[in-house]
């Protein structure tokens, strides 16, 4: 649990006014050997053996304009190296190259194209510089390799319509300083406004000065001046408007129409799959993520990102084969082995998901400050293992305790909640959340009012509340300390949330510790519909809780009877004291309605194995010990 993964999630969560815990994918993406299905065609610089001087700028200009225009061909994927030993290590199937020479007709380009393994030169031909125009040349380029690689294919319209431009976006490439850069683009874009290419660029260089508004306004000029953008640099256009926007409707129709041009473009599968996911459109996620592994099958990540595609659509066997064959690709790394656990604990295999987790720790014990170990222990704990889930925990608090963890004491107290040490736990969280200066105390504070709240302890929750804001200084701290303050206090002045989503949050929190459970449903509904998906854990799971205390528990079924809750670190902070103590209840209230009278005394009886010194304020331990005793 790094600070620095609470910091940037507070951020994440105000910027996006998405709700807490905003978890869609796990992004670790290790350096894998990665190869395409079909051809990758490198492209080298082309180098002026001419003395002239003035044939020097379009020695980076040919291969980058070429391999553009060879991206929407099939199963031919281009790309540019410095030099062929690079080009080799990044998969090269073929090599371009060429040199400006002398002939007695004047100046010609020689072009090479050569296969990679055997270093044959397959292809040789002299293009005439003469009169003729820069940009024809670049095409003649193009149409070179086309000949061998994708005859018949159709082949991108050239980005430069005249040689002003291609001079100008050459210098910019070429340019020593980001001002230099900066007014190069700008000038290409004056010389040629169709040309996409100088505009993607431009609005490149003006992200890297920071200055969003500016961006947002350059891609707006783009739509007047450049009317004859190609469809795919209005779609990149398009892309970088929506990720200033935040517009996740917009960044998938971008995504939608650059991998209808350039059906190869992995990385651009691999976001679509990655917004279909955050808007809920799983089937859709499925399919980009398949196509991903299809267009480069030996590139690991791809299929860690596919096998959650899966897991997200319950289609858990698949997912296990998925997240198997990225484990054959990534040796290397221990996040193979966690995918495999999590995926395992969300189907509900819990002695797989502790093995797996297991494996996980023992590869790299600091991968993820060592979390694997943790949802070990979390496994054997949901498989009601209560013996196997202490003995993890103890190594797992004495190895964070070997590294000077700042969490261990709050970890520790998360878990003498889960095992119904509950005085211990507020204990323990009491006098951690006093120490002056450390930075987990305010959060410490903010959990300890969450937890008195729920345990019927008004003043309790008023006291620490008040100390997570005294105490909080840090943009994280700030945000745990407001939930808390206004799930303890509704109407509090005290704290500003601006973000809506968090002060829904911080409501249903408040109203489902309270056990008011009928208007909690209605607000981890409302919470529901607007958060994106991969995210929905822990509001599936308290929606489910309200609607089985209500009453309702035939319609809590959809909700968890097929997954089980995975959270992360940041999720545990606000939710978990709610979630685990009460999953087996719920599950064991919706077997009941469903007339699955074994399934549901199983989990009764798992529910009462941990319920040790809490508080029963609802009657759920009277109801589950009546049950046990029919």
């Amino acid at each position: 649990m790094s600070f620095r993964r609470l910091v940037l999630w507070a951020v994440v969560v105000i910027g996006l006014g998405g709700g807490a815990g905003l978890f869609i994918w796990k992004r670790h993406r290790p350096p894998v050997a990665q190869e395409q299905r079909g051809l990758r065609v490198a492209f080298l610089p082309f180098e002026n053996q001419t003395g002239d001087a003035a044939l020097d700028w379009p020695e980076r200009l040919i291969p980058l304009a070429a391999g553009r225009q060879l991206a929407p061909v099939p199963d031919v994927v281009g790309i540019t190296a410095s030099n062929a030993n690079d080009a080799v290590a990044l998969g090269a199937t073929y090599l371009v190259y060429g040199y400006f020479t002398r002939s007695a007709g004047g100046p010609v380009v020689r072009a090479f194209v050569e296969d990679a393994r055997s270093r044959e030169v397959v292809i040789q031909k002299d293009l005439p510089v003469g009169q003729g125009r820069w940009v024809d040349l670049i095409s003649g380029v193009t149409g070179v390799v086309a000949t061998r690689m994708a005859a018949g294919a159709k082949l991108a319209a050239p980005d430069l319509h005249n040689d002003e431009a291609a001079r100008r976006i050459s210098a910019a490439m070429n340019a020593t300083s980001a001002r230099e850069a900066l007014a190069g683009y700008e000038s290409a874009v004056a010389a040629d406004p169709s040309c996409g290419w100088c505009w993607e660029n431009l609005v490149d260089r003006l992200g890297k000065e920071g200055d969003a508004g500016v961006v947002l306004k350059t891609i707006s000029e783009s739509r007047v001046a450049g009317k004859g953008i190609s469809s795919l640099s209005r779609a990149r256009l398009d892309l970088a408007q929506s990720v200033l926007t935040r517009n996740l409707a917009e960044r998938a129709d971008a995504l939608e129409r650059i991998t209808r041009v350039v059906p190869s473009d992995q990385a651009s599968l691999l976001q679509l799959s990655q917004v279909y996911v955050a808007i809920r459109q799983f089937e859709k996620a499925e399919w980009a993520g398949h196509r991903a592994v299809q267009a480069a099958p030996l590139r690991a990540e791809l299929w860690n990102n596919y096998a959650y595609n899966l897991a997200y659509l319950g289609k858990f066997k698949e997912a296990k084969a998925a997240v198997e064959q990225y484990g054959r690709l990534d040796t290397v790394t221990a996040n193979p082995q966690d995918s495999l656990g999590e995926i395992a604990l969300m189907s509900g295999q819990f002695a797989e998901a502790a093995k797996a987790f297991q494996v996980s720790y023992e590869k790299d014990k600091k991968y993820n400050n060592g979390a694997a170990l943790e949802k070990a222990a979390l496994a054997h704990w949901l498989n009601g293992d209560k013996q196997s889930a202490k003995a993890t925990l103890e190594r797992f608090f004495e190895d964070r305790e070997k590294l000077n963890d700042a969490w261990l004491e709050l970890s520790k107290a998360r878990w003498e909640y889960l095992f119904g040490q509950t005085v211990q736990a507020k204990n323990r969280m009491k006098a951690f959340a006093t120490q002056k200066g450390h930075p987990v105390a305010p959060f410490a504070a903010s959990v300890l009012a969450l937890h008195a709240l729920a345990d019927g302890d008004a003043e309790g929750a008023e006291a620490a509340a008040r100390m997570a804001r005294a105490t909080a200084t840090t943009p994280a701290q700030r945000v745990y300390a407001a939930v808390a303050t206004l799930a303890v206090e509704p109407e509090s002045k005290l704290v500003q949330l601006s973000d809506e989503g968090l002060r829904t949050e911080a409501r249903a929190l408040g109203l489902t510790a309270r056990g008011q459970w009928k208007p909690a449903a209605e607000a981890w509904q409302s919470l529901m519909a607007k958060q994106p998906g991969g995210t929905l854990t822990p509001y599936r799971e308290l929606l489910a809780l309200c609607l089985t205390q209500s009453g309702q528990a035939g319609q809590a079924a959809s909700l968890v009877s097929v997954r089980w809750p995975v959270l992360t670190p940041e999720q545990q902070l606000l939710y978990d004291f709610l979630i685990y103590p009460n999953l087996f209840y719920t599950r064991a209230e919706v077997s009941l309605a469903a007339k699955k009278p074994a399934e549901a005394q199983r989990d009764y009886d798992l529910f009462l194995q941990y319920v040790g010194d809490r508080n029963d304020r609802f009657g759920q331990i009277a109801r589950a010990r009546s049950a046990a005793r029919l």
